[in-house]
């Protein structure tokens, strides 16, 4: 089941949608205004997947856990629902179905969930198709196929998450005990030196379209120094490690050896904590580390990957996004940046990833305050297939303020 991608999510009376289903591609991004229920889908799948830890059923969804904590029932719960039911389905690869379903909200963090269909003898009703309708499995099913495919997608060592409120500047990270246990960067970036340190020699396969320049630096954490030295210039990374104090750490280094000086004592007097620089270096780090360390059919969720970046760098980061999603990790973004959006569409225009893979939401609300989502697409030039209001077209009306005529009586009223 590794090699279904999730392909859709469906929603019911969850938060501020009574009723939404939205298709994922091998890039999702995920865009609009705010308050217009963006987070709420990553919410979604992040309280699925805290919920499915573990090896026993599925029984009650986990509203406070690991990755995200959504209160009580009843602050989960759609606020115009008839019903009361709060529902969830994933399907994945189109060809299997999973759902879950709580009729009682109340006011725990922990809700109950209805049993499912009668020949699946859990608490999740899972279906399959060839083609055709979809189809419950019988009651002669293998145990093990009942849940397979959410828990593969939804693994421990397959599944990473990155908040949009990151560590900061960070001189040192505790050392863990043992390396291998660190399975991802974390939520906040707070394992980013751990798992650097466990991937120091890890390769990437030839060819992975992710690597910068093909035949060069072809280790994760080579990479990740390159990248790093592409979206913030002049600076490069390097990793150390204090035995006696158990600690890991980063340090930055500006690029370059100065003149008449070794450069190894370059290196030395150019060396300079990450508290001694700006956010952008801390909060990329992570997300660079994620994208490239990811493996074929993980799943990686990014909030915000441009925060705190020059407009550059978050083009870059676009860029680095599609090109993991063609190395067959699946990839989700929200994302409020234009720029980020610029280095997808760049790389789709000249072919270095794949247009169809991508999907794009845009987030809208229509005259009764009902949030719905525009699917969009990326053409063979690099345009959008379409542009609705509100999607990264304020740098236009800005223009239009700029350049457009002054209205004097306005003037003279302010």
């Amino acid at each position: 089941m590794r090699n279904l991608m999730l392909s859709a999510l469906e929603l019911k009376n969850f938060k501020c949608f009574r009723e939404l289903r939205i298709e994922f591609g091998k890039l999702t991004v995920l865009t609009g205004m705010n308050d217009m229920g963006k987070s709420s889908v990553v919410q979604a799948l992040l309280l699925l997947r805290q919920s499915l830890m573990g090896d026993g059923p599925l029984r009650e969804l986990r509203l406070s856990g690991e990755f995200v904590d959504l209160g009580k029932g009843v602050d989960i719960l759609f606020e115009h629902s008839d019903d009361k039911e709060i529902a969830f389905a994933l399907e994945f690869g189109g060809i299997w179905r999973s759902e879950y379903a709580c009729r009682r909200a109340g006011r725990r963090n922990r809700l109950p969930l209805d049993p499912g269909g009668e020949s699946s003898g859990d608490f999740s009703k899972e279906s399959w198709r060839d083609g055709g309708e979809w189809l419950e499995f019988s009651p002669e099913s293998p145990p093990e196929q009942i849940g397979s495919a959410a828990r593969a997608i939804f693994s421990e060592s397959g599944f990473h998450y990155l908040s949009a409120e990151r560590l900061g500047p960070r001189d040192s990270f505790p050392r863990p005990a043992e390396l291998s246990s660190v399975k991802s960067v974390g939520a906040r970036g707070e394992n980013v030196a751990a798992y650097l340190h466990r991937h120091m020699f890890s390769p990437m396969r030839e060819n992975d379209p992710r690597i910068r320049v093909q035949g060069e630096n072809l280790s994760i954490v080579g990479q990740v120094c390159d990248w790093f030295k592409e979206i913030i210039p002049e600076k490069s990374l390097v990793l150390s490690e204090s035995y006696q104090e158990g600690t890991l750490s980063t340090q930055y280094r500006r690029v370059g050896v100065q003149e008449g000086r070794s450069r190894a004592h370059a290196d030395r007097i150019n060396a300079h904590r990450p508290t001694d620089s700006g956010f952008g270096g801390s909060y990329t780090l992570p997300v660079l580390t994620t994208l490239l360390a990811a493996e074929p059919g993980d799943m990686v969720i990014i909030e915000h990957p441009e925060a705190h970046l020059h407009p550059s760098g978050q083009t870059k980061l676009g860029e680095l996004a599609g090109r993991a999603a063609m190395a067959g990790v699946q990839v989700v973004v929200e994302t409020h940046s234009d720029c980020f959006m610029h280095g997808v569409r760049i790389d789709a225009r000249h072919e270095r990833i794949d247009r169809d893979a991508v999907n794009i939401h845009h987030f809208m609300r229509d005259g009764a305050g009902q949030i719905y989502i525009v699917p969009l697409r990326i053409r063979g030039d690099g345009k959008m297939s379409e542009w609705p209001t509100g999607f990264f077209d304020e740098d236009v009306k800005n223009l239009m303020g700029l350049l457009g005529p002054i209205n004097m009586a306005e003037r003279e009223m302010s």
